[in-house]
């Protein structure tokens, strides 16, 4: 297989106000793997989340949507895009967290 970018993407319509959108994404292996999603709505709200997901890839901010606990999604979220924050949002966002989830759930 091709080595594979996260620099494009596709909007395709599947029924009437329905689209699918198809981009790439690396896999918890760090492989590129086809991701497929659906959205309902406009073909501009599709664009628009298209340009999310590959924004957000750019960044380095992309989760994939597996399924994921809230915690193990959090702990990820620090490690990865709040670790880039000025330390005064990082201390924000752990008193968020730990005020909904406790410091040691």
């Amino acid at each position: 297989m091709a080595n594979r970018t996260h620099g494009t993407g596709s909007v395709t319509q599947r029924s009437e106000g329905t689209w699918s959108l198809r981009y790439y994404a690396p896999g918890e292996d760090g492989k590129y793997r086809q991701v497929r999603e659906t959205i309902k709505g406009s073909q501009v709200k599709a664009e628009k989340e298209l340009r999310a997901r590959l924004s957000n890839l750019d960044q380095g901010a992309y989760v994939d949507k597996k399924k994921l606990a809230v915690r193990p999604f959090l702990d990820r979220f620090m490690a990865e895009y709040a670790c880039n924050k000025a330390l005064k949002t990082q201390q924000g966002y752990l008193q968020l967290i730990n005020a909904y989830l406790g410091p040691n759930s």
